[in-house]
């Protein structure tokens, strides 16, 4: 197993990447390296620290000079260095060094605190993976896999080889790795301290389940279908009806006017509320993107540069009654809310199981700032959005690249927010993505599960009204685009420039108001 895929990319030889440490439950762990290292530092007399200053130089010289080759080395140095010559020289300074350090505090500079100054970031409390490589080689074994009974067909399974792609039948060998390295897991994460993320502000956590490794779960049991209908996302897709917008590419004007002309651009109120023809009910989408060109479907008219091209991003937040008017005042004309990382945005969570939303321990792991959780933001000293927002949406994906081979195109359904979920007690029902509430109304889904078009969160409008009423909220749309000419080449001086594109709009006396404004790109 030292050198094959399982070791390297799963049990992670390659990068000595583990999510637990070598320090047993309930151990007090000793002092690290560094602090020890820092201790020994804090006893020296000032010229002892000069000493060691030029210590560590000397040591951080000769490993950079070991790792060029002879010619290198003449080309730099006045005499021949070669590896001999400077572990000598190596040798020397250290004994300069502990004799200026005295008997006591030499044998404070121990083995290991040398190698510290030569490789301080080395993990002390890092897991030995070649046990686990031993474990799961030993259990394969005792599973039951020979050569006699599988290696005939674990040989020529991948006769016509598929290559090193995860996404394909394994080797009866492999199913039993795979089941050898969860039991392992298993009882590492009985026995030994988890190493948790600092910077999701999970440093010292305990191991709670397999949601805090993003590479320890596969398949999602309560995710059965095996595709949306929104496909990749990067095709634009014909007129549905949560997205009814059609509009002329205006064939008669040249590029460079056609970027240009701001009269003719998609309706974005038109995006922002729809009726479902076959109820009539009306519906209001909170978060979709949305993709138009004109370049042509039939491979046969190719070449497709250029071509023209429009998207709309649309994301909808809920704000206080109160703070309503400010809000949108700010909001309007204003370039930085077009930035992507200045206002909140969904993104997709695949370390959460679609049944998990929004309730389960590993949503509520992952329901913090760190992984776009962030709640209420905005109206605090510090931050530049004037008043509280909140992100409406979330968003669940699941990709088809893994080892999950039930699953056909990547996943991505929209799903409300947390808050809302909460405040309206919303509950999945049947359908993937589909959310009813006590009286089993449908209030959110994603009509893209169902139907070809855009992923969507699409709320009722009666019903989400009734919830902003009954709460003294409001809601703001936020629609970002740009309209430009795909050319297949980067930017150079024929470009015919860009059109940025920031729209916002909100319900006043049950009418949807707003403007859009333009920035044109050169």
């Amino acid at each position: 197993m030292g050198w094959g895929d399982f070791a390297r990319y799963i049990i992670g030889t390659n990068s000595g990447s583990f999510p637990w440490t070598s320090l047993r439950l309930g151990e007090i762990p000793p002092l690290t390296r560094r602090q020890r290292y820092e201790q020994f530092v804090a006893s020296l007399t000032k010229s002892q620290g000069v000493a060691l200053d030029r210590f560590r130089r000397v040591r951080q010289n000769v490993s950079f000079y070991k790792r060029q080759g002879l010619s290198e080395r003449r080309g730099r140095l006045e005499f021949e260095a070669t590896d001999e010559v400077l572990d000598k020289l190596m040798e020397v300074e250290e004994e300069r060094f502990r004799k200026k350090l005295g008997k006591r505090k030499s044998a404070a500079l121990s083995t290991d605190l040398v190698e510290y100054i030569d490789s301080p970031h080395d993990d002390d409390f890092r897991f030995d993976l070649k046990v686990a490589q031993r474990w799961v080689l030993q259990r394969v074994f005792d599973l039951g896999w020979s050569v006699e009974l599988f290696g005939y067909f674990d040989r020529y399974l991948h006769r016509y080889d598929r290559g090193r792609e995860s996404h394909k039948p394994e080797r009866i060998g492999k199913k039993y790795q795979w089941i050898a390295y969860y039991e392992f897991l298993a009882r590492v994460a009985d026995n030994f301290k988890m190493r948790g993320d600092p910077w999701a502000g999970h440093e010292d956590e305990n191991y709670e389940g397999p949601w805090q490794d993003s590479y320890l779960r596969g398949l999602d049991p309560s995710c059965l279908i095996k595709k949306t209908y929104y496909g990749s996302g990067w095709n634009p897709f014909p007129p549905t009806w949560w997205s009814p917008v059609t509009f002329s590419w205006n064939e008669d004007l040249s590029n460079k006017d056609w970027v240009r002309d701001s009269d003719h651009l998609p309706d974005a109120a038109s995006l922002i509320s729809t009726t479902e023809p076959a109820s009539n009910a009306q519906w209001l989408v909170l978060e979709s993107y949305f993709h138009w060109d004109n370049c042509p479907d039939d491979e046969d008219l190719k070449p497709r540069y250029p071509y023209r091209n429009v998207k709309y991003w649309l994301q909808a937040y809920l704000t206080k009654k109160a703070d309503s008017d400010d809000l949108y005042k700010w909001m309007k004309g204003n370039w930085k809310v077009y930035d992507s990382y200045f206002l909140p945005s969904s993104h997709g969570m695949s370390d959460i199981y679609l049944g998990e939303f929004f309730w389960a321990p590993a949503f509520m792991y992952h329901n913090i700032p760190y992984y776009h959780h962030a709640g209420w933001v905005g109206g605090e000293p510090g931050n530049e959005i004037p008043k509280p927002i909140l992100l409406t949406t979330d968003q669940y994906s699941h990709s088809e690249s893994g080892y999950d081979c039930s699953v056909d195109e990547p996943i991505f359904i929209h799903l409300p927010c947390k808050t809302i979920s909460d405040e309206m007690r919303l509950a999945w029902k049947r359908t993937e993505g589909h959310y009813y509430n006590d009286s089993g109304d449908l209030v959110a889904f994603d009509p893209s599960v169902t139907s070809p078009g855009p992923s969507a969160l699409l709320v009722n409008k009666d019903l989400f009204s009734q919830y902003l009423a009954e709460k003294s909220y409001d809601l703001i749309w936020v629609v970002t685009g740009e309209k430009l000419i795909i050319t297949g080449d980067a930017p150079g001086p024929n470009w015919p420039g860009r059109m940025n594109i920031l729209g916002v709009y909100r319900f006043v006396d049950s009418q949807l108001c707003g403007e859009v404004t333009t920035k044109l790109e050169d």
